[in-house]
């Protein structure tokens, strides 16, 4: 018997709580089985607990969602949002067009010049004829080895991918300049 006024120490899940000896409970929001309900909040006295229909709480979270929306927007000022829109607008525009432009001269070029990293990598660093290739040795390989890597995944023609990722970084570098 622990007495009055001193806590007794509970450990249940991994989880040490402390709860009063004079019955007022955990408020922690966790209570023992002392309470008729378990840490997962399951009623043990055997009356049923309230059951709230699935589409209910999705509803009251997609409402949440909406109204945190809406006071974010009614806190920003007019510049903020006429910058969400513009970058909204060429991102809509970036993936609407991205297949419409023909192959610039230095996209193969670049594209065998992913690959080769890519066998660079794979050969545990043996195989040196990425060095020889050109003067791109010089250069930052990543977006070649990112367009290379996204085309195995995603089925559409390299180039058409290389200018959406070009068009998306590009939006990217302009939503960085927009929020500083």
């Amino acid at each position: 018997m622990v007495p009055a006024g001193r806590p007794k120490r509970f450990r249940r899940g991994g989880m040490a709580r402390t709860e009063r000896a004079s019955g007022r409970g955990n408020t922690t929001g966790m209570t023992d089985t002392t309470g008729g309900l378990d840490h997962s909040g399951r009623d043990l006295t055997g009356a049923a607990a309230p059951v709230e229909a699935p589409g209910e709480a999705l509803s009251e979270a997609l409402g949440k969602r909406v109204r945190r929306g809406l006071a974010w927007l009614a806190s920003r000022n007019g510049f903020d949002l006429a910058s969400c829109a513009a970058l909204a607008a060429l991102t809509v525009l970036a993936v609407w067009t991205f297949q419409d432009y023909a192959i610039s001269n230095d996209e193969g070029v670049q594209h065998h010049y992913g690959e080769l990293i890519v066998a660079y990598y794979k050969s545990g660093f043996t195989d040196t004829s990425l060095f020889k290739f050109d003067n791109l040795y010089l250069y930052g390989g990543l977006f070649d080895v990112l367009a290379l890597g996204l085309g195995q995944i995603i089925p559409v023609d390299q180039y058409e991918l290389r200018h959406l990722l070009c068009a998306l970084i590009g939006i990217g570098g302009i939503a960085a300049a927009a929020a500083s």
